[in-house]
């Protein structure tokens, strides 16, 4: 699929045992895609790449990057 526009929104889910991010890709305000990524080894990982189409596999270590620096803003601007 050629995307002529995508967002990417994230939301930090927090419980007990595990942080985890419930990711929304958005193309062109028409297509919608849902999946979370979990922390694995400080690489943030999709759980479930079954339903995904391949571009969105791709930019896994993006997104990782994108989690990541996310997590520390707060920190940097403390």
């Amino acid at each position: 699929m050629q995307a002529d526009v995508f967002e990417v929104q994230f939301e930090r889910i927090e419980s007990l045992s595990a942080t985890m991010y419930n990711m929304t890709v958005i193309i062109d305000r028409i297509k919608t895609y849902n999946f979370r990524m979990c922390e694995s080894n400080g690489i943030w990982k999709i759980e479930d790449k079954s339903q995904l189409p391949g571009w969105i596999i791709d930019f896994e270590s993006l997104l990782s990057d994108s989690i990541l620096s996310h997590k520390i803003k707060p920190m940097i601007l403390g």
